[in-house]
């Protein structure tokens, strides 16, 4: 179970987070971001591919903070051991320890084309598609030497307890979330299910794109699930 405070930090048995909101040349928000969106291993199988430079990982982090993406970005630290209490503020051994990012962007429409799959949790009682009050995608990175560990799947836990929280009683499972994911990367179909996200579509457009080291198809399953 994550606690969480008033200035946005969460904490878990082994992980710190973070909340990302300044986007400003010299902040520790933006130092992150740039660590992680420039490494390689880290973006590997990003759409959007490792930024190339700081002004690049500026710019993209200020697109996600903004209006139309308003991205709700949680920076991962490991904590040094369970009894430290951290604190709001950054901290060099914050700096050390920084692992990756987990954020829930928002989106206009479902991702994926078409009807999900049979799906009695995304139905009425009649049937019809239940309607979101609010619709995000969840996505995560971590840096290559924090893989395995099982750290995705504990702060992407946080992430979406806060989250489904933080709306009160009247959205209570009324927000839905979802995630595409390559059907061949089977470590992060992993992290879904433990986060409670089931398959719920297809999605495909024409073409081929470099993702996870190899060319492949533009094509992946949705998972998603009710907040």
């Amino acid at each position: 179970m994550a606690t969480a405070s008033k200035e946005t930090v969460m904490e878990t048995e082994r992980l710190k987070l973070v909340r990302m909101t300044d986007s400003s040349k010299g902040s520790k928000h933006l130092e992150w971001f740039h660590r992680l969106w420039s490494d390689e291993g880290a973006t590997s199988w990003s759409l959007r591919g490792a930024t190339k430079s700081y002004e690049d990982s500026q710019e993209w982090m200020q697109k996600n903070l903004g209006p139309e993406i308003d991205e709700i970005m949680w920076a991962v630290f490991t904590r040094p051991s369970p009894s430290t209490t951290s604190s709001a503020a950054p901290t060099e051994d914050d700096d050390a320890n920084f692992i990756g990012i987990v954020g829930l962007r928002k989106y206009p429409t479902f991702f994926f084309k078409g009807p999900p799959l049979p799906n009695d949790k995304l139905k009425t009682a009649d049937g019809e598609q239940r309607q979101p009050s609010e619709f995000r995608m969840v996505g995560y990175s971590f840096i290559a030497s924090s893989w395995g560990h099982g750290y995705a799947t504990e702060a992407g836990q946080a992430v979406l307890s806060n989250y489904a929280e933080s709306g009160g009683a009247d959205v209570k499972g009324k927000r839905y979330v979802e995630a595409a994911v390559d059907r061949t990367h089977q470590a992060s179909i992993r992290v879904l299910e433990k986060l409670g996200l089931r398959k719920v579509g297809w999605h495909e457009e024409e073409g081929r794109l470099l993702i996870g080291g190899q060319w492949r198809e533009k094509a992946c399953w949705v998972y998603g699930v009710w907040l």
